[in-house]
């Protein structure tokens, strides 16, 4: 084969070569725009979304304003869910401890002023006045119920309650 057939064929196979690279680069580019364009599609679509299951140690749910108004988390034993008002405080705590559920209710300033809970011998409700002190008490013992009201200053004053061998008044 002589020089100029070489010569030829090298620039045919070159042409060749360079038609494949454009090709090549073309389908790239391409490639990238669908991409994008799916990219941009799923970040504008649907905002709902079905799960089976959510792992997380701390999940805050916001109102369409943007502020958290539900919090669902976990201590150290257990799972705690906090409900919060328009001034983002908590008004209602509902968690759990080594003997059971329990439940607070809190006014707009952070007072206590309702707790329902799991006791070694049974339930237990308290109502507090709007300065978080105790008012009333009301449980269960291993004898029966016991019922406690209290004065202003936090005090027990009179008290309900049954025993092994009757009613008890105080």
């Amino acid at each position: 084969m002589d020089l100029d057939k070489r010569i030829v064929l090298m620039e045919s196979r070159i042409a060749n070569i360079e038609r494949r690279v454009m090709r090549y680069r073309m389908a790239l580019v391409a490639s990238v725009l669908v991409l994008v364009g799916i990219a941009l599609v799923g970040a504008t679509g649907d905002k709902d979304a079905v799960f089976d299951t959510i792992t997380a140690q701390t999940i805050w749910i916001k109102n369409t304003a943007g502020e958290p108004v539900v919090l669902i988390g976990s201590s150290e034993t257990s799972g705690i869910l906090g409900v919060t008002n328009a001034a983002g405080k908590v008004v209602v705590g509902l968690g759990a401890d080594e003997i059971g559920g329990q439940l607070y209710v809190f006014n707009a300033v952070g007072h206590m002023v309702a707790g329902l809970g799991a006791e070694d011998s049974g339930g237990a409700l308290g109502i507090y006045n709007a300065a978080g002190q105790p008012t009333v008490g009301l449980g269960a013992t291993q004898t029966g119920g016991t019922l406690d009201i209290y004065d202003a200053a936090g005090k027990v004053v009179a008290g309900l309650g049954a025993t092994q061998i009757g009613g008890i008044l105080d």
